[in-house]
């Protein structure tokens, strides 16, 4: 939430030509977002594994019984 916030702030100042407009940091801007969420995900899926590989085997041992 934090990065969308500085996001709007940084857009809403170039746009009234408050400060300059910066393509690296533009760049940054659009994916910084994005490597949150990986990031998140990440952390996510290393602290479920255990239940996730569970529900991973139990779906595969269904799909053979089929």
């Amino acid at each position: 939430m934090l990065i969308s916030y500085i996001e709007v702030t940084y857009i809403k100042a170039t746009l009234k030509g408050k400060i300059p407009c910066n393509k690296r940091f533009d760049l940054l801007m659009a994916v910084a977002p994005w490597a949150v969420f990986f990031d998140g995900l990440t952390a996510w899926t290393v602290n479920h594994q255990k239940e996730e590989v569970k529900k991973l085997m139990e779906t595969i041992e269904r799909k053979g019984e089929e």
